[in-house]
C-alpha cells in the first residue's frame, strides 16, 4: 500500500525554530498565480526566502524543498512568523508547507499495525468515513481506487511521527528508477503496474539469498512464514505448529532425512560455536533463522574464515551481539561497542588462555595462566565492528513488523 500523503498540517507551537524555514530544509506547495495574500515578512527575511526559492534546482511541479537561506532570515520578526509563509515570485505563489506532505510512503506494514485494521474492534470503527463497508483505515483508501492517504484532520499532528512506520519512497511528481525502489517493493506486482516487467522469462529479479529456490506448491504449505504482520499461513499448514516452532519443524526435517549427514551435524557442531540466542527479537520468524543455519550448512567443510565472514554480516548476529549501528570514537563521541570484539575471541577462536599444542594452558615465569588478549586488544579489535548498518527489505522475502531483519 503506496500513497502519497495529503493533509498534513504545519503546525507553529510557538517554539524558536520548529518548522522554520530559516533554520532548515523546508517544503514549499507551488501554484500558479499569485498568492491571494502574501505574508507580511520583513525585507530581508522575504528576500532571503525568495532567493532561496527563485534559485532552487527541484524541479518537482508540485513542491519545492530548499535549504535554510541563512543570514537574513528570521523565524520572526515584528510580531510576525516565516513558518506557514506565502509568498508570490514573479507568476507563482510558494506556501511553505508540512515537509512530508505530498511524501510517496509504503504504508503496507502501517495497515497491519493501526488500530483500525480488520483485527481492530468494531466499535472503534463506528463512524468511519469510508463507511461500515471498510474496515481498514489505511486500505480503504486504495479499495476505493484512491492514491494519496489523506492525515485525518481530527488527529494532532504530534501522532505523524509517533504513529507512522513506513518506508520514504519521494514526492509526488519525482520520477526514479524502478531499481531505486526500497527492495520491499520490487516485486512482480509493483513491476507489473509500472512496466518494468523484463521481456525475457517470465518472473522478476530481486536480489536473493544463496542457494534460494523457488516454492513447489505441489508440496503443499508446511512451515510457518511471516508475510504480513498478522499472518504466518498456520491456518493452512498441513500440521499447524505453534508459531514459534517453524526453524524447529524445519531443522528436524532436513537433519534427520537429508543424504549429507556428515555436512548436517558438522553444522550442528558449529551452532554450538557460533551461537544466536533466542533473546534475540524475531524469535517467531522462520526464514531469518534458516537462513543463518544455512551459513554453517554451506560452510561445514571451509575454512573459518568463509564462516566468519558471513556470521559477522548477518543481521541476526549484529543485533545478538550488540555491534549493528556501532560507530567510531570519531562519529559518535563515545567508544565503539566491543562485545563482539571480545566474544570473537574469547568464543569463537583463540579462547581466553594460551594453550600448549597438547592443550595445557601455558604459564609465565610466576605460574600463572597466560592470557591470550588484554582490554586494548578488545578496544582496537572493537574498531572493525563499526558502520554495519541495516539495509531495507527485499521483496519475496519474510518480513513481519520494522525490524532490519529481512
Amino acid at each position: 500500500f503506496v500513497y502519497y500523503v495529503q493533509g498534513l498540517r504545519l503546525e507553529d507551537d510557538g517554539s524558536s525554530g520548529h518548522h522554520s524555514p530559516c533554520t532548515g530544509r523546508s517544503r514549499w506547495r507551488v501554484a500558479s498565480g499569485a498568492c491571494p495574500s502574501d505574508t507580511a515578512l520583513g525585507q530581508a527575511t522575504r528576500a532571503a526566502l525568495a532567493t532561496a526559492l527563485s534559485m532552487s534546482s527541484d524541479a518537482n511541479p508540485y513542491v519545492r524543498d530548499v535549504a535554510a537561506p541563512g543570514v537574513g532570515c528570521n523565524t520572526y520578526e515584528d510580531g510576525v512568523s516565516s513558518i506557514g509563509a506565502s509568498i508570490t515570485i514573479g507568476d507563482s505563489c510558494y506556501q511553505q508547507v508540512h515537509p512530508d506532505l505530498y511524501g510517496v510512503f509504503d504504508f503496507s506494514d502501517w495497515a497491519w499495525r493501526h488500530p483500525g485494521n480488520p483485527n481492530g474492534a468494531d466499535s472503534r470503527l463506528s463512524g468511519n468515513v469510508f463507511g461500515s463497508t471498510v474496515r481498514n483505515p489505511i486500505t480503504a483508501f486504495a479499495e476505493l481506487g484512491e492514491t494519496a492517504l489523506t492525515f485525518p484532520s481530527h488527529h494532532p499532528m504530534a501522532r505523524w511521527p509517533q504513529t507512522f512506520i513506513g518506508a520514504a519512497i519521494g514526492r509526488l511528481g519525482d520520477v526514479i528508477d524502478f531499481v531505486e525502489l526500497p527492495p520491499g517493493l520490487q516485486t512482480h506486482g509493483t513491476a507489473s503496474a509500472v512496466g518494468a516487467v523484463a521481456m525475457q522469462g517470465d518472473a522478476t529479479l530481486a536480489c536473493g539469498s544463496v542457494g534460494e529456490v523457488a516454492n513447489e506448491a505441489a508440496f503443499g504449505h508446511r512451515y510457518n512464514l511471516w508475510m504480513t504482520y498478522n499472518e504466518n499461513g498456520n491456518r493452512e499448514q498441513i500440521y499447524p505448529p505453534s508459531s514459534e516452532d517453524g526453524k524447529e519443524t524445519v531443522w528436524v526435517n532436513v537433519a534427520l532425512t537429508s543424504a549429507d549427514q556428515l555436512r548436517q551435524r558438522m553444522a550442528w557442531a558449529l551452532i554450538q560455536v557460533f551461537v544466536v540466542g533466542p533473546d534475540v527479537p524475531k524469535i517467531e520468524m522462520t526464514e531469518l533463522w534458516l537462513t543463518y543455519y544455512d551459513i554453517l550448512v554451506r560452510h561445514a567443510f571451509g575454512s573459518f574464515f568463509a564462516v566468519l565472514k558471513e556470521v559477522s554480516f548477518s543481521p541476526l548476529m549484529a543485533r545478538y551481539l550488540t555491534f549493528l549501528s556501532s560507530q567510531s570514537y570519531a562519529k559518535s563521541g563515545s567508544f565503539p561497542d566491543e562485545n563482539y570484539a571480545r566474544e570473537i575471541m574469547q568464543l569463537f577462536s583463540v579462547g581466553l588462555w594460551r594453550l600448549n599444542m597438547d592443550g595445557t594452558l601455558q604459564l609465565d615465569e610466576a605460574g600463572a595462566a597466560v592470557a591470550s588478549y588484554d582490554n586494548t586488544d578488545i578496544i582496537d579489535f572493537s574498531r572493525v565492528w563499526t558502520g554495519f548498518t541495516g539495509q531495507a527489505a527485499r521483496g519475496n522475502l519474510e518480513m513481519r513488523g520494522d525490524y532490519y531483519f529481512r
